[in-house]
C-alpha cells in the first residue's frame, strides 16, 4: 500500500511513499545555517530515525534518542505507527455459551467479582511499510503488556513483564520469529550458520492487525472496578543478546532503553457500566467503529477464525454500506474458506460501489478459476494489472491462469516479468522449470529446478521446530494462530528458554 505496487493491502494509501519518505522527509533548515543541496529552505534529514535505540543512548546523541522515540510512537507523518485496541471481553459461562462484549466504550457491560474473562486486543500496524519487527526478527523484542489492576492501581495480573534479570517474559506476546539449529535448540546469538529452521514468525506485516488474547479471573474480593491497558513496547536488542555483545559479566545485565509505541487503556466498575454519554470516550485513540471492526476482521483472518471474520467485516457493512472494501474483505475471507460461491456475490457488490475495482478484480478472477472459468479468470486479471502492472500476485495468477490452458508462452511470458520485479519468487521458479521443458528449453528448466529447490522450504525440517516447541511450552502456543494467555494461574512463575550452543560457534 505504501509503493502503489499492488492494489490488495486492506488500507489504500493516497500517494506513493519510499524508504525516504518515511526515513528522510524534508526539514527546515536552522535559522542561521546554508546548505547548497537544500531546496526551499529544507534539506532531507540524515538521521534515518528507525529502530536503532540502542546507539544513540550509549553514546548519549540526547536529540537523537528523543527523536528516535517520537518516530517510534509517531511515525514520520505524526499519525502513529500502531494502533492498539481492547476490543472485546468474552465473559466465560459455566451454563451457557459464552457472552462477547464488543467492541468495548459501544455496548453497556455489567461485571461481578469473580467473573472470568477472555480479552481480545488488537494490534494493527498502520505506519510501517514492513513487518513489525523487520529484518534479523531474533535481534529485536517488540511484544505486549498486559495488565489487569484494581481501583488502587495494584496490578492483578500482567503479561509481558521484564524479569528481575532484564530477560522478557517467555510467554509474552512478542513479534519475534524463533531460529532453530538441527539440535531442535534456540540459535539464541543469531550464529545464522546453523539455522535449520524457523519454529515460528510472529512479526506483524504492514497493513495487517494482530489478535492477543488474554484470560484472567477477577477477584472474588474486588472492590470498586478494575482497569485493563496493553500496550506495545520495544527495544532494539533481547537481553540475552545485548548481554553478550556487551560483554557482561555473569549476574550483570546491559541496560537498553524501552519504548512504549502505543497502549489503551479500558477502565469498569463493578456493576453496572452504561455507554458514555460523550462520544470522545468511545473510541480507542484513532479508531472509529467501522475502522475497529474492520481491524478486528483482519486480526481474526490472520488467526484463521473466518466465520467470526466474516461477522467482524459485516459489522463494518452495516455500519458504512457504501464503503466497498467491507464487501471485498468478506470476499477474501471466503475464498480462504474455500466458499468461492459466497465470495462472488461480495465482489460483485463492489464492483456496484467502485466499477472497474482491481482489488475486487483480482479476487473475482481468483474465484472465477475455482468454478472452471478459466476465461473470465484471465480477463479479472488483465484487467487488474493494467492499472498495477507490476502487482507480483496479479502476473503470478494469470500466469498460472494460462498454464491451465497449456498456453506455455503466455504463462511463460507473465513469469518472467514476475522474475523481473521479483528474481526470489519461488512460484515463479517452480512453474518456470515446468514450462521451460515443456517447450524444450531444457537448460533454463534446470536452473530454475536447481533454484527452486535451493529456496524452498525443507518440510523435515519441521521436526527440528516441534522439537524446540516441545520442550518449551511457554512459548508453544504462539506457534498457533489461534490462542490465549491464560493468567488465571501465577503468570510471574513462566519456564525459562534454556540456552545451548554448539561447539564452535561462538557463543558462551
Amino acid at each position: 500500500s505504501f509503493t502503489k505496487q499492488s492494489p490488495l493491502p486492506f488500507y489504500r494509501k493516497d500517494n506513493a511513499l519510499t524508504c525516504q519518505s518515511c526515513h528522510m522527509p524534508r526539514e527546515p533548515l536552522a535559522a542561521d545555517a546554508k546548505d547548497p543541496g537544500a531546496k526551499d529552505n529544507q534539506l532531507a534529514t540524515h538521521r534515518w530515525l528507525g529502530g536503532q535505540t540502542l546507539i544513540p543512548a550509549y553514546y548519549h546523541y540526547d536529540d537523537q534518542s528523543r527523536r528516535t522515540a517520537e518516530f517510534l510512537q509517531k511515525g514520520f507523518d505524526g499519525k502513529g505507527v500502531l494502533n492498539v485496541d481492547i476490543f472485546a471481553l468474552e465473559r466465560e459461562n459455566a451454563t451457557s455459551p459464552n457472552t462477547i462484549l464488543a467492541p468495548l466504550g459501544l455496548v453497556p457491560a455489567t461485571f461481578s467479582a469473580g467473573d472470568t474473562f477472555i480479552a481480545d486486543v488488537v494490534i494493527q500496524n498502520k505506519g510501517i511499510a514492513h513487518s513489525l519487527v523487520p529484518e534479523q526478527r531474533d535481534f529485536y523484542e517488540a511484544w505486549v503488556d498486559f495488565t489487569v489492576k484494581d481501583a488502587s492501581g495494584k496490578t492483578l495480573v500482567e503479561s509481558g513483564f521484564l524479569q528481575p534479570d532484564g530477560h522478557l517474559d517467555p510467554s509474552a506476546h512478542s513479534f519475534t520469529n524463533r531460529l532453530v539449529n538441527i539440535k531442535g535448540e534456540l540459535n539464541g546469538l543469531h550464529e545464522i550458520w546453523h539455522n535449520r529452521v524457523l519454529a515460528y514468525n510472529n512479526a506483524l506485516q504492514s497493513g495487517r492487525s494482530q489478535l492477543a488474547r488474554y484470560r484472567f479471573r477477577l477477584p472474588k474480593d474486588l472492590k470498586g472496578g478494575f482497569t485493563l491497558t496493553a500496550t506495545v513496547r520495544y527495544r532494539r536488542f533481547n537481553q540475552h543478546f545485548i548481554d553478550f555483545a556487551m560483554d557482561q559479566k555473569p549476574g550483570q545485565h546491559f541496560p537498553e532503553p524501552i519504548i512504549d509505541m502505543a497502549s489503551d487503556t479500558q477502565t469498569f466498575r463493578l456493576g453496572d457500566n452504561p455507554v458514555p454519554a460523550d462520544d470522545a470516550q468511545k473510541y480507542s485513540p484513532g479508531a472509529q467503529p467501522r475502522m475497529r471492526w474492520n481491524n478486528y476482521g483482519i486480526a481474526l483472518l490472520d488467526a484463521l477464525q473466518y466465520e467470526a471474520a466474516v461477522d467482524a467485516f459485516q459489522h463494518v457493512a452495516k455500519l458504512r454500506p457504501d464503503y466497498a472494501d467491507a464487501y471485498t474483505n468478506q470476499a477474501i475471507v471466503q475464498i480462504a474458506w474455500e466458499r468461492y460461491a459466497d465470495a462472488i456475490p461480495n465482489l460483485e457488490k463492489t464492483l456496484q460501489l467502485l466499477p472497474g475495482d482491481p482489488r475486487a478484480l483480482f479476487y473475482r478472477g481468483m474465484a472465477n478459476r475455482f468454478f472452471g472459468k478459466t476465461d473470465a479468470a484471465i480477463a479479472d486479471f488483465q484487467a487488474m494489472l493494467q492499472k498495477y502492472p507490476r502487482a507480483k500476485d496479479g502476473l503470478r495468477e494469470l500466469g498460472f491462469s494460462y498454464f491451465q490452458q497449456h498456453n506455455y508462452a503466455a504463462a511463460r511470458e507473465q513469469y518472467e516479468k514476475l522474475q523481473a520485479i521479483d528474481p526470489d519468487d519461488l512460484a515463479a521458479h517452480y512453474q518456470l522449470a515446468i514450462i521451460y521443458r515443456r517447450l524444450g528449453e531444457k537448460e533454463k528448466s534446470a536452473a530454475e529446478s536447481a533454484k527452486y529447490k535451493d529456496q524452498k522450504d525443507d518440510p523435515p525440517a519441521s521436526v527440528y521446530a516441534l522439537e524446540f516447541l516441545g520442550k518449551h511450552p511457554e512459548i508453544a502456543a504462539e506457534s498457533v494462530a489461534w490462542h490465549q494467555h491464560d493468567l488465571t494461574g501465577d503468570p510471574r512463575k513462566p519456564g525459562k528458554i534454556e540456552y545451548h550452543y554448539i561447539p564452535g560457534a561462538g557463543g558462551r
